[in-house]
């Protein structure tokens, strides 16, 4: 994917953040196994709450991740559904 084609994708889907602020919590972390480019990796799944009040109004969320790790950091993984569109030229839907 492009560096620049994500960047600006980020930068579209950015809040201003909120007066409030967010709460993010952890849920839960699960270690599995899971294939990368052909090759199986360790894989953690990451699943965090997330609690906003914009316009005063609280939102609450539960969002799962997953991170590999490579030369001794983590990565965020990208879903199915984002490579597609990535590898389309478009920005993932949120």
């Amino acid at each position: 994917m492009p560096a620049g084609l994500f960047a600006q994708c980020m930068s579209d889907q950015a809040e201003a953040p909120s007066e409030d602020g967010i709460d993010v919590g952890l849920v839960e972390t699960r270690s599995k196994t899971a294939t990368l480019l052909g090759e199986e990796v360790d894989e953690v799944e990451v699943t965090v709450s997330i609690k906003s009040t914009p316009n005063g109004e609280t939102e609450n969320s539960t969002e799962t991740y997953n991170v590999v790790k490579a030369d001794g950091d983590y990565f965020w993984t990208l879903k199915d559904d984002a490579i597609a569109s990535y590898q389309a030229g478009e920005c993932p839907k949120s």
